[in-house]
């Protein structure tokens, strides 16, 4: 989501700004009742690395732009605060293919196409969300067509 700027002048480095708005924060709750508040989804799965036991991750309303990544012994709940059919206010979309983001973490490389790679011994529970791989066939540069 960019626009262009109108201005008389315009500087080379200031041809486009972001309009897109700042996802809301996240809260990570434990069985413990603990709870942590994150900028990202993925910041809260960071945290839930070497953990084990159960977790809640609850996204507020809005669209989270990410692709994400968790590795270990948890069962996390990633749970949409909504009422709306299939989750269709609270979103996690980002593009996704074998060229864009291959991202490296824990040791093991996120998988070419997935938006949310969940691996290890943990659980993994979905609920009032939507996730979407926005990735556009017919824009595609580089090898990799998906």
């Amino acid at each position: 989501m960019f626009k262009k700027l109108t201005a008389g002048i315009l500087c080379a480095s200031a041809l486009f700004a972001a309009s897109a708005k700042a996802a809301p924060k996240v809260t990570v709750t434990g069985s413990d009742g603990k709870t942590s508040t994150f900028g990202t989804i993925q910041a809260a799965l960071d945290s839930l690395i070497n953990s084990k036991g159960e977790y809640t991750i609850k996204l507020p309303k809005g669209t989270y732009e990410e692709v994400l990544y968790y590795k270990g012994d948890a069962t996390i709940t990633l749970s949409g605060d909504t009422k709306a059919a299939y989750g269709k206010d609270v979103v996690i979309a980002k593009d996704n293919n074998g060229d864009l983001l291959r991202l490296t973490r824990g040791g093991s490389a996120q998988k070419n196409r997935c938006l949310f790679e969940f691996e290890g011994n943990g659980n993994l529970i979905l609920e009032n969300l939507t996730m979407i791989n926005t990735y556009d066939r017919a824009n595609a540069t580089g090898s990799n067509g998906q």
